[in-house]
């Protein structure tokens, strides 16, 4: 597939074995990846939601999120870039999840 007009191509996950990927296309110049290593197996925050998960406690690792965004502690690093806007200033992004499974 050509890449999504205006977007670079911001992370890439697969999995060999299975063949199954993601592909997170976006204009915002940076990715915050958490992974769940903040999860605890703790029943009364981390337990799973649907019928098939009740019981199920997530655990560190369990999660994964990628959010394209801009640098968050980018005026602490000087070599970080940096988007100030005034007061009604706005700005436009996009952001593209594609989905393979093999």
């Amino acid at each position: 597939m050509p890449a999504p007009p205006g977007l670079r191509l911001a992370a890439l996950l697969s999995v060999p074995i299975s063949g199954h990927s993601m592909q997170l296309w976006s204009t915002a110049p940076g990715v915050q990846v958490y992974a769940g290593h903040g999860l605890k197996a703790d029943p009364a925050r981390d337990r799973g939601r649907g019928a098939e998960a009740e019981g199920w406690l997530w655990q560190p690792g369990d999660g994964l999120c990628l959010e394209p965004m801009e640098s968050p502690d980018a005026p602490n690093h000087a070599g970080f870039p940096v988007r100030w806007l005034a007061p009604g200033d706005s700005v436009q992004g996009a952001i593209v999840y594609r989905f393979r499974c093999a």
